[in-house]
């Protein structure tokens, strides 16, 4: 049998290096006369199911998240997610990743990374998730790009071309629609958990400005070390729920220990994956199924109400930034 000859494909980060088979030995073959599926094909395949995949968790987030606040207050809820997370990505980036060294200006852009896309994202999302829907919160979620958007262009000082400046205005529309409707079903207690994961949106857009600083730090030091910061600056909002602290039931605990490995973990590594493969573009588009998912999975495992206002509403925010997002 002829030896298979491996060539290595690497990118900025040191730890991406993997090995991809050469042209001549990427042929179909049969095995007792069955297609086996050619390694070009499987490598074609794997990145869009691991995108697939991750979309699929990260939809159900806000689901698993309004079933923990069933017994866990919101700060808690945050602070064991990412103690969990901290728990699987920062022994794997010690164990992979010994040599990588982060220097102090690194580490401080990754502490107030955290400080904005851990401690005070998941502060105001989960908050806001105890006041109003998971289905609201998967919508109002689904204009974060937008929301980046408009930071990055008013943070550089940039020209706003008029297809984004469509985009934008298409996505606030759709985000009114969707809290428009808010009091007349859930009160002002409905219109503040709304507003609050607005509050959370501006926080991700904030952090994702800090992370354009950090582009050389290897991807799996970036999130074992900002999981790890945002866990112990999430403490201190935990111990102001200790007198709301009981011992949760089986149901809870599963959720948390989903949103921490599935959601903050499995996911990042799935991410990751795809990102060196695919298109920023497509990465974009299979972004727009998270709030959908997060949709459904509302309806079918909370029960929740969704009008037909909201469904619009959640529609234009993805047609707006289909628009503005659009090379």
């Amino acid at each position: 049998m002829k030896d298979l000859t491996v060539r290595a494909r690497c990118c900025e980060d040191l730890d991406c290096c993997t090995p991809m088979l050469t042209p001549e030995v990427i042929q179909p073959r049969e095995w007792a006369g069955v297609p086996i599926i050619s390694s070009r094909r499987v490598q074609a395949i794997l990145p869009v199911a691991a995108m697939l995949a991750a979309v699929s968790l990260w939809g159900p987030s806000f689901v698993a998240t309004k079933i923990a606040l069933q017994e866990v207050p919101p700060f808690t809820i945050a602070f064991l997610r990412f103690f969990v997370t901290s728990c699987l990505l920062y022994p794997l980036w010690r164990i992979s990743s010994r040599d990588t060294f982060l220097d102090r200006s690194s580490r401080r852009y990754l502490f107030f990374g955290a400080l904005f896309g851990v401690t005070f994202y998941f502060v105001l999302s989960n908050l806001g998730l105890s006041f109003t829907t998971a289905g609201d919160a998967a919508m109002l979620m689904a204009a974060i790009p937008v929301i980046c958007l408009v930071a990055e262009t008013l943070w550089f000082r940039q020209a706003i071309p008029w297809r984004r400046g469509l985009g934008i205005i298409v996505s606030i529309i759709g985000v009114f629609m969707v809290i428009r409707q808010a009091p007349s079903l859930g009160g002002m207690d409905r219109v503040l958990g709304d507003l609050l994961v607005l509050a959370a949106t501006l926080c991700w857009a904030a952090y994702t400005l800090i992370g354009r600083t950090l582009n050389r730090v290897p991807k799996l030091a970036l999130v074992a070390h900002q999981a790890m910061y945002g866990m112990l600056m999430l403490s201190p909002f935990a111990l102001f729920e200790m007198g709301q602290w009981q011992k949760p039931s089986l149901i809870p605990c599963l959720s948390i220990l989903y949103l921490g490995l599935m959601c903050s973990a499995v996911t990042y590594l799935l991410y990751n994956y795809a990102l060196k493969a695919l298109e920023a573009s497509q990465v974009s588009t299979f972004l727009n199924l998270v709030p959908i998912i997060g949709v459904i999975a509302a309806v079918l495992l909370l029960g929740e109400q969704v009008q037909l206002v909201q469904m619009i509403g959640g529609a234009v925010i993805l047609v707006g930034v289909a628009v503005s997002t659009r090379s």
